[in-house]
């Protein structure tokens, strides 16, 4: 059975949590990035190397994001 990234792209989510429904959350991982917005380091200190899309391809499917406002 295929699972983790390869299963949400080719399946979808419905698909995911429907092979998931027996199990604790524990058991299961949701693959998440912390302030998934900062790959360029401009304005605050570079925490990601891809941004969001290849993060999302990768199989991240949680963003923290931080939302500023510049002057």
């Amino acid at each position: 059975m295929e699972s983790g990234p390869d299963q949400l792209r080719n399946g979808g989510a419905m698909t995911f949590f429907a092979n998931h429904q027996n199990k604790r959350l524990c058991e299961v991982t949701f693959p998440g990035s912390h302030d998934a917005g900062i790959s360029d380091g401009r304005w605050n200190v570079q925490t990601q190397t891809h941004n969001i899309l290849q993060q999302a391809l990768d199989g991240c499917r949680f963003f923290d994001i931080r939302v500023a406002v510049q002057k």
